[in-house]
């Protein structure tokens, strides 16, 4: 019997150690979480019932713009120019309630919390613990469900090649849509119902928002993984810092990867 040819094991050896970091990974996330469930300390955000109902009319509204989307529509370069202007607007709404209520964003999200280069650090190494456990999922969605579109963002970036609309599209999904979607969804949502409803509730509902409000099916599996090892690694330092980080390191890889090889035009 003949050997199979180098050709034919390549992808099977990467499958091999992709699972075996995978599975490295996927332990360092159980013991965060087993560290995040021993303290036992109360929630310290000062929100009252007013955030609770702000979050369920948020919820409700996300809701229901995930229900009246469509999946298979293609993107334009103005969907996703209002898009990021809706999520500017939002953050720029919480930020002013929180402040008229005398609470410093900055303290209340432990921006000064640690420093740049640990910051730096702790993202890339819980991204790199959890990216090949989301890279094993989507594999599986697209060979068990058959689902594997991708999402319209990326389709807008494969198919337009224009230079100034990938940088464009780029600088948003890298910069603007971390810090935006993060405070949101890990800063405020999560902050408020992880008082009202717990650690594991605000963890499950906030990461099931998030993945849902990207309208794509077949990234909701991966996109929850990510938005619960966000809401664990927030939990775990307390800087929201390192989640819009490690969240502007995703997504970068995201774009690179859609627009690699691709002929750029000017």
């Amino acid at each position: 019997m003949e050997p199979l040819p180098l050709n034919a094991l390549m992808p099977w050896l990467v499958f091999l150690v992709t699972t075996a970091i995978a599975i490295v990974g996927l332990v360092a996330y159980i013991r965060l979480g087993k560290q995040i469930w021993q303290t036992t300390h109360p929630s310290l955000q000062p929100y009252r019932w007013p955030d609770s109902l702000f979050c369920l009319i948020l919820g409700i509204y996300f809701l229901t713009l995930v229900a009246s989307s469509s999946e298979n529509r293609l993107l334009t370069l103005k969907d996703i120019q209002m898009g990021t202007v809706f999520y500017v607007l939002l953050d720029l709404i919480i930020l002013s309630y929180l402040l008229l209520r005398h609470l410093h964003p900055i303290q209340l999200f432990g921006i000064q919390k640690l420093s740049g280069i640990r910051i730096l650090k702790m993202a890339t190494f819980w991204l790199i613990a959890l990216y090949p456990l989301i890279f094993l999922v989507q594999i599986g969605v697209e060979n068990i469900a058959g689902l594997d579109t991708p999402q319209p963002l990326v389709q807008f970036l494969i198919k337009n090649s224009h230079l100034s609309d990938r940088i464009t599209v780029g600088l948003l999904a890298v910069i603007v849509a971390p810090l935006t979607e993060e405070l949101i969804f890990r800063g405020y949502l999560y902050g408020v119902m992880r008082k009202y409803a717990g650690r594991l509730a605000a963890i499950f509902v906030s990461s099931c928002l998030f993945a849902a409000i990207h309208q794509h099916l077949a990234a909701f599996p991966g996109l929850f993984l990510l938005a619960v090892a966000l809401c664990l690694v927030y939990e775990a330092t307390g800087c929201l810092l390192v989640s819009i980080v490690m969240h502007a390191l995703f997504n970068l890889i995201g774009v690179l990867a859609a627009i690699f090889g691709s002929k750029i035009q000017f």
